[in-house]
């Protein structure tokens, strides 16, 4: 007796067996796994091709994911679809992974700004004119151009998830273009510059302006470092963890100042941080105010703020931000003869042509180019001689 030829197709199906009904299943373009049920045969093969081609399109970007809806395959509750979703509702729902990115900080405060700005706007009516505005006005209170990107780059991410997860067709933003950056500034702080902050300074704020012009460390990781990161044995080193660059790394002390203050501090408080916090905390009872040192770190802006640039206003110096001082530190061990390979690890640069900014500053560079000028001048001069 001849076998029953079965039918058979990829991502076709009969439940029950031998019921002729058939179902399909097949995977939409975030990877999650659909199955429905068709009918017979022919039209459940039909049907699988029919989605496989939208999905394909949908990849591709020449379709959106509503396509699926209007098809009949999903309808909007699986798919996501939500035409009142606000961009702070939308926020909310992304924080759990924007929490676990290393850039949560600036990300949180991007955030509290657009929810500010535009927080009540549907996703479907924010348009690129709304980042140009909020652009604009922070070119005019002289925002530099890279941070006005960043806040820009960042909504338009968001967008393009709302996109990807099928609250929206199309990102408004997508086309608009950043700003031309200019991140090859070099400022530091010169000797006589020094001189005057440390006359106009507290002693104890301006040892965080020695610490920083002498180890060359990001603000944040100057105002949360810790004395579990801080070694003294032999020459004595700092543990930078979390780094921008994306890896732990030791930084020695790079000068006897660096030492001094470490070692005096450490002797005269018992708490947590190096620089620790001594503003007036509420007492968890509710009765008085009280100073609690040491169990939190100071604010890296609010020392910016009421500290480090009323000093560099009153001293006169001009286009000087507390990041300059790391660019001292760098300018400083270059101008010093040391190579730009060592610079680059001791400041944590991640590309070597952040490091090359400073290149010009490096004494050999000045000393070699003029040999070498002198020697062409000196050859020219020979031919002349001898014609």
């Amino acid at each position: 007796m001849a076998k029953k030829n079965k039918l058979k197709a990829r991502g076709v199906f009969e439940r029950p067996p031998g019921s002729g009904i058939f179902w399909i299943h097949w995977y939409d373009h975030n990877g999650n796994r659909h199955r429905q049920k068709i009918g017979t045969f022919a039209e459940a093969k039909r049907r699988r091709g029919e989605v496989k081609a939208i999905v394909h399109r949908i990849k591709k970007k020449l379709e959106h994911p509503e396509a699926l809806v209007e098809a009949g395959f999903l309808d909007r509750s699986h798919l996501g679809l939500n035409a009142d979703l606000t961009l702070r509702d939308f926020i909310k729902d992304c924080l759990p992974e924007l929490k676990q990115k290393k850039s949560w900080k600036d990300l949180e405060r991007f955030s509290a700004t657009w929810i500010r700005l535009i927080g009540g706007l549907k996703l479907t009516e924010i348009e690129a004119k709304h980042a140009v505005k909020r652009r604009t006005a922070r070119l005019e209170k002289g925002v530099a151009p890279a941070t006005c990107n960043r806040e820009t780059e960042f909504l338009r991410s968001l967008l393009n998830r709302a996109v990807r997860d099928g609250h929206l067709q199309v990102n408004q933003l997508a086309k608009l273009k950043d700003l031309p950056e200019n991140n090859k500034r070099v400022r530091w702080l010169r000797f006589d510059e020094e001189k005057q902050l440390e006359q106009l300074m507290e002693s104890e704020d301006f040892e965080i302006v020695a610490f920083a012009m002498d180890m060359g460390l990001r603000r944040s990781k100057i105002f949360g470092l810790s004395w579990s990161d801080v070694h003294f044995e032999a020459q004595g080193w700092v543990e930078v963890r979390d780094a921008k660059a994306g890896s732990s790394r030791q930084v020695p002390f790079m000068t006897e100042r660096v030492r001094f203050l470490l070692e005096r501090r450490r002797a005269a408080q018992n708490g947590v941080w190096v620089f620790p916090s001594t503003a007036h905390h509420r007492k968890r009872d509710g009765e008085k105010r009280g100073r609690r040192k040491w169990d939190k770190h100071l604010n890296g802006d609010g020392f910016c703020k009421r500290k480090f640039r009323p000093s560099v206003e009153d001293a006169g110096i001009h286009d000087l931000t507390f990041h300059d001082l790391r660019h001292t530190f760098c300018s400083r061990l270059v101008m010093a003869g040391v190579p730009l390979r060592t610079v680059m690890e001791l400041a944590g640069h991640k590309n070597f042509q952040t490091t090359l900014r400073y290149a010009h500053l490096a004494p050999e560079n000045f000393t070699a180019a003029s040999s070498i000028l002198n020697e062409f001048n000196q050859a020219r001069r020979h031919l002349r001689a001898v014609k």
